[in-house]
């Protein structure tokens, strides 16, 4: 109201007496110029709010890029040759080649010779943001022993595979009973790099 009063009174002055006489359209034409005025005011003070509301966004994404913790992983290097690893136990051997994927994300393994095992078990698992994951599975002559399996560090689903970070403690487990009875394990810690 006091800026309709104030438009009223400088109308009035650039006007001649005659012409303030029409009241209506006097304050008609100050009420456009204020709502322009007010119209324009709202949209400054908005983008003010969003230009510091950008601001702030920008700072913390920065401030979590900058803070993000990065963990280095240490390097696997497997008794004998860089690549492959065969396990030995007192009784026997278990005749198992351990490598990882190129790109780290996960480890494949095979049997060399299953000439003397009627069947194995594996179990792989590891830690990530406080849960275990893993796999777990059994071979026999029957399903291509000599196959490379692939134990993957995260879950694939209908080929869309998602990785998991932050891991810790991974291991794999093979367990062979072997053809004269004897049950032999050997036990595979895994270096993690992500």
């Amino acid at each position: 109201m006091k800026n309709l009063s104030a438009c009223l009174r400088s109308r009035i002055r650039e006007r001649s007496f005659a012409d303030a006489q029409d009241d209506t359209v006097l304050r008609n034409s100050c009420r456009n110029n204020i709502g322009l005025f007010d119209f324009y005011y709202h949209i400054e003070i908005k983008l003010k709010n969003m230009r510091l509301i950008i601001t702030i966004i920008l700072w913390l994404i920065s401030f979590l890029l900058i803070n993000s913790q990065v963990e280095a992983a240490k390097k696997f290097v497997a008794k004998g040759s860089a690549s492959t690893r065969t396990a030995r136990s007192g009784g026997g051997s278990i005749p198992v080649s351990v490598r990882y994927r190129p790109d780290k994300r996960a480890i494949h393994f095979s049997f060399t010779n299953f000439t003397n095992i009627n069947s194995a078990s594996y179990v792989f698992s590891y830690q990530t943001n406080g849960m275990t994951q893993g796999a777990a599975g059994s071979i026999t002559a029957a399903n291509s022993p000599g196959e490379v399996r692939e134990l993957l560090f995260g879950t694939c689903s209908t080929s869309v595979c998602t990785y998991h970070n932050g891991l810790k403690g991974a291991k794999l487990t093979i367990t062979a009973v072997m053809k004269n009875g004897n049950k032999i394990g050997k036990n595979f810690r895994i270096k993690t790099y992500f």
